[in-house]
């Protein structure tokens, strides 16, 4: 979460005590974010990340990281909300976007 909304207003989210804090630039994924999304997964416990910037992206690397059968929901700027169930399919695509953004 990037402690944000579009809502209008301030935002109510505050910082919590054992939250990890990563940087991400707009229309990136940090190293930081993929290592804290990755290792998230590999523990097995709950973990918020806060991002300084961006997370729009970050549904990539949670994709390419969660088990098959994994619900997602994220957020979509200007729409509401979104789920995504983890199949092998939506994890081949999301390796090939993310290989595209490593390799240009």
């Amino acid at each position: 979460m990037d402690l944000k909304t579009k809502r209008g207003g301030e935002a109510s989210f505050k910082h919590i005590e054992g939250s990890v804090r990563v940087i991400n630039e707009a229309g990136t994924i940090s190293h930081d974010l993929m290592i804290e999304i990755r290792d998230a997964f590999l523990t097995g416990r709950p973990k918020r990340i806060e991002v300084e910037g961006e997370e729009d992206l970050a549904v990539i690397p949670i994709i390419f990281y969660a088990p098959l059968n994994t619900v997602v929901a994220y957020g979509v700027p200007d729409v509401g909300m979104a789920c995504i169930r983890v199949t092998p399919e939506e994890k081949d695509r999301v390796t090939r976007m993310l290989e595209m953004m490593v390799n240009g």
